[in-house]
């Protein structure tokens, strides 16, 4: 989501929180639910005993013993698994699979297996003496409990799937960082291109001669503005060069400056304005016009070189900010 801003705002925000933009938003991002993570485990373990040949008979009562007692361990701890998990449809598959020991708890007892503390349990002496038939019944063939237990797990596992992975909403933080001399160049680029806006609106009234008090003090003011804002001199990398631009552009225009009472130190390090100047005579008019008036070339390249300069700093594009124009 993008955030509106005008220039000044933006650049206090950045100057009040340590030369830093932290910009959030929410995300969809895929999360992996850790419980259902160790359920899947233990249902893997689960469904491979599930899935494997039972058979009765003197010779094999002891493998027997082994593996049933495997099946009711593992269905045991998939249980445990399964209580931490807040999904609807996985419990009510889970449910299901319980529903299928309960309603079978009679012929599950015949062959030792009862439920003692909330686990299953299997009793070896009954298992022993166990008729082969019950537990042909329970363990062996398409309609047996074991064959009900494989198909209620199947939907179990789906459900185990679905809930798995999630898609969530991620509040993330960017955070842009800026030095303090970066922001303090993009504040004076602002203060330029607004005041050089301010100065061409006024230049109907500079060319009628007709000046009032307020008029004038507010000018000089504006053009005090301009020259200790435009001209600047800057360590760092400025990457898209107007800001060098910009310097050759009052450089190139210093004696119309002269004229509006804007002039250069002797290292030529930087502009300021005379608060004596004359706003009155036909040189002041005739360079104010040139410079500021309608189509002015010099006032749209501050507009262009200052915003540059600006941008290239703060990149609000980058950091999801939108620009509100207040010159416009």
């Amino acid at each position: 989501m993008t955030i509106e801003f005008t220039r000044e705002d933006l650049l206090k925000n950045i100057s009040q929180n340590g030369y830093a933009y932290r910009n959030t938003h929410v995300k969809k991002v895929t999360e992996v639910n850790e419980d259902v993570e160790m359920f899947k485990g233990s249902m893997s373990d689960f469904k491979q005993h599930v899935k494997s040949k039972y058979s009765s008979g003197e010779s094999s009562k002891t493998r027997l013993e082994k593996e049933i007692k495997s099946l009711l361990k593992t269905y045991n701890e998939m249980n445990q698994k399964a209580d931490g998990i807040e999904d609807k449809d996985l419990q009510k598959q889970m449910s299901k699979l319980e529903k299928l020991f309960t309603d079978n708890s009679k012929a599950l007892k015949k062959i030792g297996i009862d439920k003692e503390n909330g686990k299953y349990k299997l009793n070896s002496d009954t298992l022993k003496d166990a008729d082969e038939k019950d537990i042909n019944a329970l363990l062996v063939g398409h309609e047996s409990f074991m064959s009900s237990v494989d198909r209620v797990l199947r939907k179990v596992e789906y459900s185990a799937d679905d809930a798995h992975y999630s898609r969530v909403n991620r509040k993330i933080t960017n955070v842009t960082n800026y030095d303090e001399a970066s922001v303090t160049l993009a504040g004076f680029m602002t203060l330029a291109q607004q005041t050089q806006s301010v100065i061409s609106q006024y230049n109907n009234v500079v060319q009628s001669g007709n000046l009032s008090a307020d008029d004038e003090k507010n000018i000089k003011t504006d053009l005090m503005y301009f020259a200790v804002s435009v001209y600047k001199t800057y360590s760092g990398k400025e990457e898209t060069g107007s800001l060098e631009q910009l310097n050759k552009l009052c450089k190139d225009n210093e004696d119309k400056l002269n004229k509006l009472g804007i002039t250069f130190d002797a290292d030529y390090s930087k502009l300021s304005f005379a608060e004596d100047t004359d706003l009155e005579t036909a040189q002041f008019r005739q360079a104010y016009d040139e410079l500021f008036g309608e189509n002015a070339e010099f006032g749209k390249k501050v507009s262009e070189y200052t915003l540059n300069v600006f941008n290239g700093i703060i990149k609000p594009d980058k950091i999801g900010v939108s620009i509100i124009d207040m010159s416009v």
